[in-house]
């Protein structure tokens, strides 16, 4: 089962599962601005039937960048006998939390995104039960098959990008997870409170700011997401990017209220 907001590398990874082995995707429509949690647990639980085998999660979507209750869904999912799969792309070194916190089954991230580690670094973690029945991509008879190691073996790796890790998580922990969650919500907080209630401006991100985190999605009414980039970057110098219905905005620790200011101004210039 997947949802509308799964990341489109993920749900590409599911149809062509279907297409080798006959499985089945679903697809659901999750609450875009829920007024609890229990509305997306129950979003998931009305689709659940008696071949529904797994889950995919996104933990923070990178459409509207909404926070879901993984926790709340992997119990949900596990009194039906279903797995889940986190993808926490997003959300590692985003948002605080304890990978077992979650309850599910499987769970992947990138580390170059908020963790700031090189590219093409990640992290796969499965609950030990389940490491056994999974076949690595890759032939591997060097470790035992519950072993999660049997999974690293991909070629040639560039030393220098996984040496690096290391540093990436020591400047985390420096700042710390919770301050690092409250910076990046206060900044998404803060442009989003300023262009709310403006005429011609939508926002798309959940209206409460405990859902969401840096991303968020905002767009302005007659101009198309890609020329609203287009125009930001040509006319501002701001880079964003195109998603569904708006365009994405991620301020990072390194940004000034000053730049989330510029903005500001640019977008309330553009819908006057």
């Amino acid at each position: 089962m997947l949802t509308d907001v799964d990341y489109p590398s993920v749900v590409q990874c599911f149809a062509m599962r279907a297409r080798r082995y006959g499985s089945v995707n679903k697809t659901i429509k999750i609450p875009s601005d829920p007024k609890s949690d229990e509305e997306i647990v129950e979003a998931y639980e009305k689709a659940i039937t008696n071949k529904t085998k797994v889950l995919v999660v996104t933990h923070i979507n990178n459409f509207t960048g909404q926070i879901l209750p993984v926790s709340k869904i992997s119990r949900m999912a596990h009194k039906y006998d279903v797995e889940v799969i986190s993808d926490s792309a997003h959300a590692f070194a985003h948002v605080d939390f304890k990978i077992p916190e979650l309850e599910c089954d499987y769970l992947g991230t990138s580390l170059h995104k908020w963790l700031g580690a090189p590219l093409g670094t990640g992290l796969l973690y499965m609950k030990k039960e389940k490491i056994g029945k999974v076949w690595p991509l890759y032939g591997d008879d060097t470790y035992d098959e519950n072993d999660i190691r049997k999974f690293s073996h991909v070629g040639t790796l560039p030393c220098h990008d996984y040496l690096a890790i290391e540093d990436a998580i020591n400047f985390h922990q420096k700042i710390g997870g919770k301050l690092k969650e409250e910076r990046l919500r206060f900044l998404s907080t803060y442009w989003m409170d300023k262009l709310r209630d403006e005429k011609n401006i939508k926002i798309y991100s959940p209206s409460d700011s405990q859902r969401y985190g840096a991303i968020g999605n905002v767009g302005v009414t007659g101009i198309d997401s890609a020329e609203l980039v287009e125009i930001l970057y040509e006319k501002y110098g701001i880079f964003t990017t195109t998603k569904k219905t708006g365009i994405i905005v991620t301020p990072h620790l390194y940004n000034t209220m000053e730049e989330l200011d510029t903005f500001v101004a640019a977008m309330k210039e553009i819908a006057s």
